[in-house]
């Protein structure tokens, strides 16, 4: 195997970790080390002798028994690293303690970003999974399968992927030079942060793997294996963060957070009574609407300075609850902290990290390139549709704001003004129009940007999920009957008449249903939020999953 030269800047770099992971080895009491330099590889393996932490209690026992130990109480463990540099790359293998030393050096997920380079996310390979959910009460997941599956069933836009169990036949196999073609058996690879062959093979196949290994990385990535990284993978720390949402508080940058608890959905339509409780446990502030996180800091600064440890406080030891109208508990206490969803932009690269139930997160910038093509895509896709739509119903407006586009249409045929036609405390739609076959729910907002449409989908998402709950309801025909004479109390109010009977109102929504996400301005392929992007994305994904088709559109001229 011809042999791949290293470049001097990755000798040196090779040469600091070395010199720090042997002074780390030093430092521990009762350790020997030996280096390692021989065909290509450079390392170290060593030996630590650790007395464990239960020692004491069985010298204790074994003196009541007027018994001695023939043996010491010990925990001997040899470990090893090695480093394989090529060119501007360095690999490294560990064994036992190994890889605690190196864990500030290495890319994170690593291993995971090899899948997109050598499978399609089609191929039937995945035998278990470790993912983080971005949203939700379950944190994380952990689950075996009984048959293989592919990462188009696994993967949903709004996890991190943490690990992948796979099986790849010899075709792929063959791709890291591990193949053996005599005995045909899967081969079984754990993708993490590290890549795991479990495979017996001798150094000069080793080095073969890693020489292959460095030509895979060279491929273009055919897909995303998730748009997030937790912001500790990058190096920005929790505590810096959070000191960066303290300063939005506190520059009253109030729109960049919202409560949602553990599912918007469920914290703004199904809770009759919302809670807020001190760091005493004492209810302090109630509501039978959802609470706002603008109305909750001005709520604390009414009677206090909102300083940095104040808002550590309420943050994290006041907590939410939520109540239905039976009193029973549907959002059990959880802290503030953990109840917001947000934003900052950190440092003097304003690198945006996003605040999901207690987790913060950054964009992974592997995949940006990818996410621009799937809102491109989409944004082309829809485009036609998008105009007709537009055209056939005159969407278009001059209106400077979201109550003046929406009170505009009180007027017109075929389009109905839902905006504030409240049911159980939610709005649904602000706008609702049909043709034969489909009848269309639209929200709309200001802007497409971070806090816009977070808001919006989030709101979407929502009415979603309440509109199929109740239209497959016994009380279908009710709630719609309810609905409207909420729209009918509206256009009273306005001086204006529905163009609608109550009958004809019902059946509308035996039609396909469509929903639109209209945004004033800022919707377009030079939008600079890639959080907007990404939620754009994410909704239309999951609205398909649901049964429903979405759309988005530009709404003013």
């Amino acid at each position: 195997m011809k042999e791949l030269s290293t470049t001097k800047r990755t000798k040196e770099i090779l040469n600091v970790m070395l010199g720090e992971i042997r002074h780390n080895i030093e430092e521990r009491e009762n350790s020997t080390q030996k280096d390692i330099n021989i065909d290509g590889f450079i390392g170290v393996v060593y030996r630590t002798i650790n007395t464990p932490d239960w020692d004491g209690m069985i010298t204790y026992l074994f003196g009541q028994m007027n018994e001695k130990i023939n043996f010491e109480l010990e925990n001997i463990n040899v470990s090893y690293i090695l480093f394989y540099p090529i060119k501007e790359s360095i690999y490294a293998m560990t064994a036992g303690f190994g890889n605690h030393l190196i864990k500030n050096y290495i890319e994170r997920s690593w291993g995971l970003y090899l899948m997109p380079k050598i499978l399609g996310d089609d191929e039937g390979v995945i035998r278990e999974v470790k993912e983080n959910n971005l949203y939700g009460n379950a944190l994380a997941v952990s689950k075996a399968n009984r048959y293989t599956t592919n990462l188009l069933f696994e993967k949903k836009m709004s996890a991190v992927f943490k690990e992948l169990s796979i099986e790849v036949d010899d075709e792929v196999a063959e791709i890291f030079g591990i193949s053996d073609k005599k005995k045909k058996r899967k081969t079984s690879v754990l993708l993490k942060d590290s890549l795991n062959l479990r495979k017996s093979i001798d150094i000069k196949k080793l080095k073969t793997v890693l020489s292959e290994i460095y030509e895979i990385e060279k491929k273009k990535d055919q897909y995303s294996m998730g748009y997030f990284l937790s912001a500790k993978k990058i190096g920005i720390s929790n505590a810096n963060l959070f000191e960066a949402l303290q300063e939005c508080i506190i520059n009253n940058e109030l729109d960049k957070f919202v409560l949602i608890g553990d599912d918007y959905q469920k914290y703004c339509v199904d809770a009759e009574e919302y809670i807020i409780t001190d760091e005493t446990g004492t209810d302090c502030y109630t509501s039978d609407v959802p609470i706002t996180f603008k109305e909750l800091i001005e709520f604390i600064s009414e009677d206090k300075e909102l300083s940095r440890n104040y808002i550590s406080i309420v943050m994290k030891k006041w907590k939410i609850q939520t109540k239905d109208s039976s009193g029973n508990t549907l959002l059990f206490p959880v802290s503030i902290f953990n109840a917001l969803q947000g934003f900052v932009e950190f440092g003097e690269q304003r690198i945006p990290c996003f605040l999901m139930q207690g987790e913060w997160y950054c964009l992974n910038i592997r995949y940006i390139s990818i996410l621009d093509e799937e809102f491109k895509k989409r944004m082309d896709e829809n485009s036609e549709l998008v105009n007709a739509i537009k055209t056939k119903f005159n969407l278009i407006s001059k209106s400077k704001t979201e109550d003046s586009y929406n009170d505009s249409f009180f007027s017109r045929e075929k389009i109905i003004v839902a905006h504030k036609a409240l049911v159980d405390r939610f709005e649904i739609a602000d706008l609702i129009f049909w043709d034969d076959q489909t009848l269309y729910i639209m929200c709309n907002k200001m802007k497409f940007d971070a806090s816009g449409t977070r808001d919006l989908t989030n709101q979407i998402w929502a009415s979603a999920n309440y509109l199929q709950a109740r239209l497959n309801s016994r009380e279908r025909n009710s709630f719609l009957a309810d609905y409207y004479a909420q729209i009918s109390d509206r256009y009273n109010k306005e001086g204006q008449e529905l163009i609608i009977e109550k009958e004809r109102f019902v059946e509308l929504f035996d039609r396909h249903i469509v929903f639109i996400a209209g945004y004033m301005s800022g919707y377009s392929l030079r939008c600079k939020s890639y959080y907007a992007k990404y939620l754009d994305v994410d909704s239309y994904k999951k609205m398909l999953d649901m049964g429903y088709d979405y759309i988005t559109m530009n709404i003013r001229d």
